[in-house]
Parts: structure tokens; sequence; C-alpha cells
């Protein structure tokens, strides 16, 4: 199969999981991030840009919960990025989501220069708060406030918000109303 349809697949696979809508999460997810490996790979071969696959490989194992392998994929080493990948925007976002959540802020702070996305950049740095004992409630505000209508951008905002004891969070309970069946983790 073609890269473009390798990587149409893996974006497709990783959607579904991140929608609730997978059977089989864990499968789907190896899945995807093989898939994206694979068109990578391919890439390498023939001298294209692979950055967007190792992207989609990473953003496959964080969605996994797998970050050490996020981290592997998206780093400068044998069996890992390359040099070009590694400096892809996408890489360095899933490389420092997987840093941060491991509790790696001095990793996460190096690639969040790199990342474009306030939202991300706001989430991230908020990790990087809570990671060195600080105080993450702002840049949780303001990563809410770059969410926009992407809903699981808001329910992550949303989440790493409550997890801080924030009060007064504005837009909750609409949100909650739209979908009860987050309640219990928010």
């Amino acid at each position: 199969a073609s890269t473009a349809l390798r990587l149409s697949l893996a974006r497709l696979l990783i959607l579904e999981v991140r929608a609730g809508r997978s059977n089989h999460p864990d499968a789907d997810l190896l899945e995807a991030r093989e898939l994206a490996l694979a068109a990578r790979d391919a890439r390498r071969n023939w001298r294209g840009n692979s950055g967007e696959a190792a992207a989609i490989a990473c953003e496959a194992a964080n969605v996994a919960q797998d970050f050490a392998e996020a981290i592997r994929i998206g780093t400068v080493s044998d069996g890992g990025a390359t040099v070009s990948e590694a400096a892809h925007a996408g890489v360095c976002k899933h490389v420092a989501i997987a840093a941060a959540t491991t509790g790696n802020p001095q990793q996460a702070e190096q690639l969040i220069n790199s990342i474009d996305d306030p939202y991300f950049g706001a989430l991230l740095t908020g990790q990087i708060a809570e990671a060195r004992g600080g105080d993450a409630e702002p840049h949780y505000r303001v990563a809410l406030g770059h969410a926009g209508d992407d809903d699981q951008r808001r329910a992550d905002a949303l989440m790493a918000l409550a997890s801080t004891g924030a009060s007064d969070i504005p837009g909750l309970d609409e949100f909650l109303h739209q979908y009860p069946e987050v309640h219990p983790e928010v």
C-alpha cells in the first residue's frame, strides 16, 4: 500500500480510539503505530519526508500511553528518529507530551518552543509546572481557552484543570451535560 494510504488508515484508527468507537483500542493503536512506522521506513528508503509518519507513530504510542515508545520513536537514536524527523513539529509535540507526562520536564521544555500550537504549548507548560510542584491551573485555563470547539481538547483541558482542584471552571457544566459519560473522570 502507498505511504499516504498507510498514514490515512493510521490516523483513522487513532481517531476511532480517541472517540471511543474502537472495540479493540490496544490492537488498533498498535496497528496504527506499525502502519505509520512502515510508512516512515518506506519514505526513508526513497529519501522522502518521513517526519509526518514519525509524528503519527509517536501519537499512536502516546494515545496508547506507551510514552517511552513515543520518546524512543521521536528521539535521534538507532531505531529511533533521524535528525529531520526529530525536528518535525509533530514529532516534537508528541515527544514533549510524553516527556511531560513521564516527569521529564527538562526534555519537554527543550521541545516546547518547537510547538506552534498555543493549546498544546499551554497544556504542556501546565504539565511541566505540575512536575515541578508549581501551579498548573493558570496554564490549563489558557489551554482551555485555546481548545475551541474541539471536544477532545476541551475534555483534556477540563480534566487537567479539574485535577488541580480548581473551582469555577468555565464551560464544565455544559460539557458534562453534553457528555455525561465523562462525569466520573472529571
